[in-house]
């Protein structure tokens, strides 16, 4: 058992609580030492916003902190449409939409392109149209994967779906789940925006320090209220069952 400085013992109950106390000073010191201003974290998030093409949320959110956005509004619309039809499958579409703006992505970056026609290939395969899904492939990525040899794995993986009578039970099933069409809206737009030369993609590169700001501070907002919750249990009220 311990003792307190007074020589009075400490039952266990109220150890825990001096060790509560203890944890959440030092999460109150890290806290303090890896501050990021709430001006910085709304600049972050703006941006966050306008690159991903959300215009609406980003435009609501540009009312709610009183912060002006620099945003083209028709270029964001433009990539927004983009975004929204390679994630419901039309990636014919979302090529044409692309071609519309003037952009000459997709003419510059064969790998890029292989990919959008990869996932069309994928999209041909959900609906069970293999002899369509079959027949592109010959015209559309053979020719790409034999111009371009380091594509011919993307194609292999891809292919071996075919091997698989239900592809969503299969061992390639990621390959049709929803997250890789949004894993390709969002490569297509972040070279789109290098494309014109914008700042915010160069803000969220990989090895941008906003983004590194935007991470911490959403981990900080986390610790924030989790030391909230910590305070309030220790006054007697319950804790918040969000967390």
């Amino acid at each position: 058992m311990d003792e307190r400085e007074d020589g009075t013992v400490l039952n266990g109950e109220e150890k825990g609580e001096t060790q509560d106390t203890q944890l959440s000073v030092a999460q109150l010191e890290s806290i303090e030492r890896r501050y990021v201003p709430r001006e910085r974290i709304n600049d972050v998030v703006m941006d966050f916003l306008v690159y991903e093409g959300f215009k609406d949320v980003s435009e609501a959110f540009s009312r709610e902190v009183h912060l002006e956005s620099n945003m083209d509004q028709l270029q964001v619309n433009d990539r927004m449409k983009i975004r929204e039809a390679i994630e419901r499958g039309d990636i014919e579409g979302a090529i044409g939409l692309v071609n519309d703006m003037g952009s000459t992505v997709l003419q510059e970056n064969k790998e890029l392109y292989f990919k959008l026609r990869i996932q069309q290939f994928v999209e041909l395969l959900k609906t069970n149209d293999i002899s369509t899904a079959l027949k592109f492939a010959q015209v559309e990525l053979m020719p790409l994967a034999e111009e371009k040899p380091e594509l011919a794995p993307h194609l292999e993986e891809v292919m071996g779906l075919l091997a698989f009578p239900d592809i969503s039970t299969s061992p390639l099933c990621g390959l049709i789940e929803q997250g890789r069409r949004q894993q390709t809206a969002s490569e297509l737009n972040h070279q789109i925006l290098r494309e014109m030369n914008s700042t915010t993609a160069s803000s969220f590169s990989s090895s941008s320090s906003d983004s590194t700001n935007f991470s911490r501070a959403l981990h900080l907002l986390q610790e924030l209220k989790w030391l909230e919750n910590k305070l309030k249990v220790r006054e007697g009220d319950r804790m918040d069952p969000t967390l």
